[in-house]
């Protein structure tokens, strides 16, 4: 009876082990989906974490771009703001230079506005479209100097600066002498004049009041036919005989060769490595250093760097045509300046009786037709002024509208101070534009003169 009962006892609990044991078994199956529903659900969190991040970051990414579109923007707009402030600073620069020859009180009142009032605007870039209005007000405050076409237009007289008979004196006015000068620049710091005295072999020096000097003698090695001054003060001068060859000399008045071998060609490269056929007008780009050479006999527009290295901008074999680099053609070339203001050459193509434009990407251009041109300026204000040797022995100025008009000589080749409708030169090569005191120089080779050419007063 008692085993019965124990018997009984052992089932009942074996019973209820498997009740609880079966218990176990739902709650592990209700786990095990728990968890499958809890993994899903953990991923489509995840998924969907992931794609708000996608979004948020394509945002970013559009809001960076739109910011770095808008700072470029405002970069652009600053650095045309600086480029109006530069020309414009160097506009102030022509007008005081130009203002000082005419009334230099009237000038240091200009050159203090500048620095009271002008110049601390070059340097805010959100103000420095205003800084014309200021610079305008400031000229008709002290002055009232024009700065437009009315400028460089009427000649009023041509007189003998410098010079008499042939000969190498220095000294002031008539008593010094010269033989043969060629061409002649401007030094941009003393504003005298520098002069190819081709047959003396020398480059001369003139000042504003008369005075002739010798700069430095060169030497029967080189014969100077074409000039320009550097800002740093170096001359450049090219040699157009027996050394076909750009010399160089220091404001301490070192002579070397800058570039050319002295052989007669037309090949580019570095220094004595290039050759030059007769280069005669010389023009210098004071922004880079650049010089631009006529290659006279080559019939081509050539480029020197600072470092010295020859490549031709221009040109090919005789001719005339318009186009770009060696696709033109000029016939012996002569003189040649640069306009800063619209960074090109002017180039005075003889033999084509021709002024020609030449971009600093080599394209050249017709601008009009002038017989016999040999040397050419241009003025702050953009007037161009042709001196043509020759048959023509005239100095002609060519308007906005390109039309060519004889402001001064008769054609007849006689030396005769005067009227512009009276004078007379013999035979032009140079001629050079003198800012401050409202006039151009001419050097007039036969004559073994400097003539100058005032205009008049726009005061």
């Amino acid at each position: 009876m008692e085993q019965s009962e124990a018997f009984k006892s052992g089932q009942a609990t074996i019973k209820d082990l498997e009740k609880q044991l079966d218990v176990c078994g739902k709650i592990g199956q209700v786990c095990e989906k728990s968890a499958a529903e809890l993994t899903i659900e953990i991923e489509e969190h995840f998924a969907k974490c992931m794609n708000a991040l996608a979004a948020r970051k394509e945002a970013l990414l559009k809001e960076v771009e739109l910011k770095v579109s808008n700072h470029k923007k405002s970069i652009e707009e600053t650095h045309k703001k600086l480029e109006a402030s530069i020309q414009v600073c160097k506009q102030a620069m022509e007008v005081a230079t130009s203002m000082y020859a005419i009334n230099p009180t009237a000038a240091e009142g200009f050159c203090k506005e500048l620095k009271n009032v002008a110049a601390p605007k070059i340097f805010d870039a959100s103000v420095s479209l205003e800084l014309p209005l200021s610079l305008f007000n400031a000229i008709q405050e002290h002055g009232k100097v024009q700065v437009g076409m009315g400028r460089f237009s009427v000649v009023e007289r041509v007189s003998t600066f410098a010079g008499s008979v042939s000969g190498n004196v220095n000294g002031t006015g008539a008593n010094a002498s010269f033989n043969y000068p060629t061409a002649l620049c401007v030094n941009p710091h003393d504003l005298c004049l520098y002069i190819c005295d081709s047959k003396n072999y020398a480059i001369r020096k003139l000042t504003m009041n008369g005075q002739v000097s010798t700069f430095v003698n060169l030497g029967k090695t080189h014969l100077p036919a074409g000039i320009t001054m550097s800002c740093n003060e170096n001359v450049f001068f090219a040699v157009c005989s027996n050394s076909n060859s750009v010399i160089k000399i220091t404001s301490a008045g070192e002579v070397s060769v800058f570039a050319g071998s002295g052989k007669t060609g037309s090949v580019d490269g570095l220094g004595a490595n290039a050759s030059f056929c007769s280069p005669w007008g010389i023009a210098i780009d004071q922004q880079t250093g650049n010089l631009f050479v006529c290659d006279n006999t080559g019939h081509k527009i050539r480029k020197i760097t600072i470092q010295g290295e020859v490549s031709t901008l221009a040109g090919s074999e005789k001719g005339f045509a318009d186009g770009n680099g060696h696709a033109s053609q000029f016939n012996s070339p002569w003189g040649i300046c640069f306009d800063e203001h619209s960074q090109s050459l002017l180039v005075c193509d003889s033999g084509n009786h021709k002024i020609r434009r030449v971009k600093l990407n080599g394209e050249v251009s017709t601008v009009c037709e002038i017989k016999y041109p040999c040397s050419v300026a241009i003025t702050a204000n953009q007037v161009i002024l042709v001196a043509s040797r020759s048959q023509m022995h005239k100095i002609v100025q060519i308007g906005e509208k390109y039309e060519a008009t004889v402001i001064a000589g008769t054609g007849n080749r006689e030396t005769i101070d005067g009227n512009p409708e009276e004078c007379g030169f013999i035979y032009i090569f140079g001629i050079s534009v003198h800012e401050p005191s409202h006039s151009c120089f001419v050097a007039d080779y036969s004559s073994s003169i400097i003539r100058q050419i005032s205009f008049d007063n726009p005061n």
